[in-house]
């Protein structure tokens, strides 16, 4: 009976994730929070479709965001949550201006 223990935990897992309209998977490659859908949005960790609209709702509100750091001022969006998808995420070309978010130059 336990060698079915694991893989059905996973699988309930899997089912929970979806049932909840969160991703299970992690993107390839981090998305730019000021240009993806709504449905790009929800390939990040934790978040959702509610949440995927709640980030594209405040974008449309107050601009493109200017760091990741902002998400935290989108509702559903606290610390822990940031911490799991900051890797995920870019702002684009305001990534090279510097700061805590910034992404390297290509050599």
């Amino acid at each position: 009976m336990t060698q079915f223990r694991v893989p059905f935990l996973a699988l309930v897992a899997l089912v929970a994730s979806a049932m909840l309209g969160v991703s299970a998977m992690q993107p390839e490659e981090p998305i730019n929070i000021n240009t993806a859908t709504a449905e790009e949005l929800t390939a990040l960790p934790r978040i959702g479709d509610v949440t995927a609209a709640r980030i594209v709702e405040w974008r449309e509100e107050n601009g493109p965001f200017a760091s990741t750091e902002e998400l935290m001022n989108v509702q559903g969006i606290g610390e822990r949550v940031y911490e799991r998808i900051r890797p995920h995420v870019t702002v684009g070309d305001a990534d090279r201006r510097g700061g805590p978010d910034a992404v390297p130059e290509a050599a």
